[in-house]
């Protein structure tokens, strides 16, 4: 015989809850040496995103017993334009990306020999060596310029605010090398700025 306990907590725990909307406000801190490893030091002011930038916002539900989501909550957050996200009591993981379009075709090209590096000669009788590179223009009509990763908790009561995310910015790499240095340091920026960067609910 069917045990009837056993599929009626399997269906509470699969039950697709009512979902509250939120909306989303962002704001962006600029790194002062984004090149640094382990380090994000910030500007003092926050600054508002650029006409040119948006941020795509992707929420992992972490604990499910108030309900599953469905869709999950994901979003692009355009400079303008109001966000929303359908969102239910619980902890999330948070996933925000920065991405930087070009304000005009070319802004972000990197011509071709316009960067350099230097060889040490292997010995003392030699001279070093320059290196000029890439060997051929860069297009980078878009390119991901940073963001934030972090869990928090969105309580019943705070499910009647808006919510304001902060997220972090590189700027446009200076140096090919320094290409998705920006992505890699979303976590670490956040772990070191926690008091500056926690979302908050108004």
């Amino acid at each position: 015989m069917e045990d009837i306990t056993k599929q009626s907590s399997f269906e509470k725990q699969f039950t697709l809850a009512k979902s509250i909307p939120m909306e989303i406000k962002l704001q962006k801190y600029k790194m002062q040496n984004p090149s640094e490893e382990n380090t994000c030091a910030l500007f003092l002011a926050p600054s508002p995103l650029e006409k040119n930038e948006q941020v795509l916002i992707r929420l992992t539900q972490v604990s499910t017993e108030n309900g599953i989501l469905s869709p999950p909550p994901i979003a692009v957050y355009l400079p303008g334009n109001t966000t929303i996200l359908q969102l239910l009591p619980g902890e999330y993981e948070a996933d925000l990306t920065l991405i930087r379009n070009e304000a005009y075709p070319g802004e972000m090209t990197v011509k071709k020999d316009s960067q350099s590096k230097t060889i040490p000669a292997p010995t003392i009788f030699e001279k070093d060596k320059v290196v000029y590179y890439p060997d051929k223009d860069i297009i980078m009509p878009s390119i991901m310029t940073g963001g934030a990763v972090f869990t928090f908790k969105v309580s019943e009561n705070d499910l009647k605010s808006n919510i304001l995310f902060t997220i972090f910015d590189a700027g446009t790499p200076k140096q090919i090398e320094d290409v998705g240095i920006a992505l890699q340091k979303r976590e670490v920026c956040y772990n070191i700025n926690k008091n500056t960067a926690a979302p908050r609910f108004s």
